[in-house]
């Protein structure tokens, strides 16, 4: 081991499994987007699960930002990815007219 490793560190790791393919990427997303609403989970969990590394999103991110800004480009607003569920119709109520 080498010299600059602390040993009561040793057992603080991430095994992180490979990357599998999205089944519903909406769901999928969504289902991220609330672990990190909620910090249930880290940017950089998210960010590994899918097969990348923290630090690059974060360079290539700015880059783009950067290119948009320079070609004043503007980026849509944010829309949802998954239409909210209907909530099921209130009964019509029999109000007396006034």
């Amino acid at each position: 081991m080498s010299a600059d490793v602390d040993p009561a560190t040793l057992m603080h790791v991430d095994f992180i499994t490979p990357v599998m393919p999205w089944i519903n990427p909406a769901h999928e997303a969504s289902a991220d987007e609330t672990l990190l609403e909620n910090v249930l989970a880290s940017p950089q969990q998210t960010i590994r699960r899918r097969g990348k590394k923290p630090d690059d999103v974060i360079k290539q991110t700015a880059a783009w930002q950067r290119k948009l800004r320079e070609n004043k480009i503007t980026t849509p607003t944010k829309r949802t990815a998954v239409p909210p569920q209907q909530a099921e119709p209130e009964p019509e109520s029999q109000s007396e007219p006034e």
